[in-house]
């Protein structure tokens, strides 16, 4: 197992280095839960905060977030809701466009 986490370390390091950023630059970190990236001992988080002690890890709750707002919209005052709320945003960008041009 512990060669999978460092597998998917050396994968973001060389993402990273790709990207021409620095992790010496890097004050954080942010995945779900999963063991294989957050995991206390081994994970990939681990991994590469013993090597650049400033990217601390921090749990990210946009899965959570995502099941949230899929399972609310099958109530119908909040599926409406969410469809004015896009009709609001398409009429917007349609017409800053039309006007910034």
């Amino acid at each position: 197992m512990r060669r999978e986490q460092q597998g998917k370390k050396d994968l973001i390091l060389s993402a990273v280095a790709e990207l021409g950023l620095s992790m010496n630059d890097c004050l954080g970190q942010c995945y779900d839960g999963a063991g294989n990236m957050a995991g206390r001992l081994n994970g990939a988080s681990t991994l590469i905060r013993a090597e650049h002690e400033k990217a601390l890890y921090v749990h990210s709750m946009n899965h959570r977030l995502n099941l949230c707002v899929a399972n609310t919209c099958g109530i119908p005052l909040v599926r409406n809701m969410m469809d004015v709320v896009k009709k609001i945003s398409d009429f917007l960008i349609t017409h800053l466009s039309v006007s910034s041009t």
